[in-house]
């Protein structure tokens, strides 16, 4: 899961990727060129999608979620006992971080019972209902300290 996400990896700064042009000042500047890439290429297989950066951010999301998979749920439990703040635990956020309205919209889908169901039947969260809720909030927490 360390691989998906480049600013993830050591040495993989965000600043690195702002030095690409149109991209200086870019809180998530390597998220932001890859979701402006794949959406261009996409379209030759993937067909003109009314909302290419929503299927984007959702994937980062369930990316993210999934990094969270590392941790126990008795470590989520205590990062989420301390004040919103600074309780929760790093996770790679993305987009999502700074794009509030999305990141509600997509959450609030994700976690809704039916969409909930498919995500745990393919085993994200290791198939576990609480633990995606606490990730979910851990994911909250986190990406609100850069929204806008």
């Amino acid at each position: 899961m360390q691989r998906l996400f480049l600013w993830a990896w050591k040495g993989g700064n965000n600043d690195y990727w702002k030095h690409l042009v149109g991209l200086e000042k870019r809180k998530t500047a390597l998220s932001d060129h890859l979701c402006d890439l794949f959406a261009a290429w996409s379209k030759s297989f993937v067909g003109v999608l009314p909302d290419f950066e929503r299927l984007y951010e959702s994937w980062e999301i369930l990316g993210s979620l999934t990094h969270l998979e590392r941790a126990e749920k008795d470590e989520l439990d205590a990062a989420l006992a301390e004040e919103p703040r600074n309780g929760w635990i790093w996770c790679p956020v993305g987009r999502s971080g700074w794009h509030s309205e999305m990141r509600r919209r997509i959450l609030e889908e994700s976690l809704n019972d039916a969409t909930k169901r498919e995500i745990l039947e393919a085993g994200f969260a290791k198939g576990d209902e609480e633990f995606l809720q606490k990730a979910g909030e851990n994911y909250r927490r986190l990406a609100s300290r850069i929204e806008w």
